[in-house]
């Protein structure tokens, strides 16, 4: 559970980081602040997905 706790913590540090805004964490979702999605597309791309 720590572990998969921690990796969301990174994973919401770096779209933090990337879309300059906002990120919150729901039940199932996280929520960025503004309209990043050419950000977040280009930054998931670089990784892999």
């Amino acid at each position: 559970m720590k572990k998969e706790r921690k990796k969301k913590n990174v994973f919401k540090d770096h779209l933090r980081n990337i879309c300059e805004a906002p990120v919150r964490e729901h039940v199932g979702f996280i929520e960025v602040k503004g309209l990043p999605p050419l950000k977040i597309k280009q930054w998931l791309q670089h990784i892999g997905f």
